[in-house]
């Protein structure tokens, strides 16, 4: 997966944030080489945790076919698919999928195929704010693990790495 833009209006102190992640660039070499990943670098308190929380929240909402809980717009690829996504909190977020339109709940739905795996946030220290982001999965977790085996297996073969 690669998030290519994503634009926050208003998410703590990420103000009209908007940023634009390169997914290669031609190095001193003259040689064009493709990012892996990317690094966000910054002072205390000017946003990181906040971005990171921000694009948590942005996929939880997605993978649980929930509102939008913040206004964005982000474009990303993933698995062969282009997507663009238009969100006002308190409502469902706008989906394009290859240049074709199709709802939010279509998305939650196919999310196999259109929505990251995993989601992996590393943050030094006790952060109770990100644990709560994860708690509606690991309640869904819990309640397959409750079901019974079997519907635990058929979960996580949707999963990739």
């Amino acid at each position: 997966m690669h998030i290519e833009r994503v634009k926050i209006r208003d998410f703590r102190n990420l103000m009209d944030l908007e940023i634009s992640f390169t997914s290669a660039a031609e190095g001193p070499d003259g040689i064009k080489h493709d990012f892996k990943s990317h690094a966000v670098i910054g002072q205390n308190g000017s946003g990181k945790s906040n971005l990171l929380e921000a694009l948590i929240t942005i996929f939880r909402d997605l993978d649980l076919n929930n509102a939008a809980s913040l206004d964005y717009e982000m474009d990303y690829s993933i698995r062969n698919h282009s997507i663009n996504l238009v969100a006002i909190s308190g409502k469902k977020p706008k989906v394009v999928i290859n240049g074709e339109r199709i709802s939010a709940a279509a998305l939650a739905d196919h999310a196999r195929e259109y929505l990251p795996s995993h989601i992996f946030a590393y943050y030094s220290g006790k952060n109770e704010r990100i644990a709560q982001l994860f708690q509606a999965h690991q309640q869904r977790f819990t309640q397959l693990l409750r079901k019974g085996q079997d519907e635990l297996i058929r979960r996580l073969s949707y999963c990739r790495m």
